[in-house]
């Protein structure tokens, strides 16, 4: 029997939005953004810092 790659590809928790990416982070980094929410704390820190920046110019 064939396998089925339309199941093997989507396998797996789905990315929280947009396309999934990849970093090589320290373990030390990975626990702390992990111990403080993971991906959805990195997603809503980026956006704030982008957000100030744009006021400041």
């Amino acid at each position: 029997m064939a396998e089925n790659s339309k199941t093997t590809r989507t396998a797996g928790r789905p990315a929280m939005e947009g396309k999934t990416r990849r970093y090589i982070v320290a373990d030390d980094v990975h626990e702390w953004i992990m111990a403080h929410g993971g991906g959805k704390y990195i997603t809503d820190t980026m956006r704030t810092i982008m957000a100030v920046q744009q006021e400041q110019k």
